[in-house]
C-alpha cells in the first residue's frame, strides 16, 4: 500500500504542474518551456522532502504562475512573511531569479505566542517541529535554491 501511495503522490504532482502551469497568461518573455514547467516543479517537490514545509505544492506552484503571469516591467519584489524551515523560499527563490525580482523574507525565528485552550488551529499548528533558527532557514535555503535572490 505505500508504493501505490507514492505513485498516486507522483502522479498527482506531475498533472497538479501540468495543470496550473499551463497557462496561456505565462508573460512570454520568461521563455519557459513545458520541459522547464516540469523541471521546475521536480526542483519544488525536491525542495519540499529535504527540507519540509508548511504549504501544499498546490499553493506554491499557483503562487509560482502569478509570479510568470506578472509582466517584466511591473517593478517590484516578492515578500514571504513567516518561513518555517524555508522550503517556499527556497522555491519562490528560484521563480524570482527568473524573473529578475527579489524576495524579501520576514521571520521573527522565535516560533509563534501559545494558543490558548479552545484555539484549535493555534494549538495543531504547534505540534510542527519547532525549529525558527534564522541559520536553520538560511542552511536549508543555501542547499536548494539561489539566495541571491533572497533578502
Amino acid at each position: 500500500m505505500g508504493k501505490l501511495l507514492k505513485v498516486h503522490s507522483l502522479t498527482r504532482f506531475f498533472t497538479d504542474i501540468i495543470i496550473i502551469l499551463d497557462s496561456k497568461k505565462i508573460h512570454p518573455a520568461y521563455k519557459i518551456s513545458f520541459w522547464g514547467k516540469i523541471r521546475l516543479g521536480i526542483k519544488f517537490y525536491s525542495n519540499n522532502r529535504k527540507i519540509g514545509t508548511g504549504t501544499s505544492h498546490r499553493v506554491v506552484l499557483a503562487m509560482t504562475l502569478k509570479i510568470l503571469e506578472t509582466p517584466p516591467e511591473v517593478k517590484g519584489d516578492l515578500i514571504e512573511c513567516g518561513t518555517w524551515k524555508g522550503a517556499t523560499a527556497a522555491n519562490l527563490s528560484i521563480v524570482c531569479k527568473m524573473v529578475g525580482r527579489k524576495l524579501k523574507v520576514f521571520d521573527s525565528f522565535e516560533g509563534l505566542p501559545e494558543g490558548k485552550p479552545d484555539d484549535r488551529q493555534a494549538n495543531m499548528e504547534s505540534s510542527f517541529g519547532q525549529d525558527f533558527s534564522n541559520v536553520t532557514v538560511q542552511k536549508n535555503s543555501q542547499k536548494a535554491s539561489d539566495l541571491n535572490a533572497i533578502k
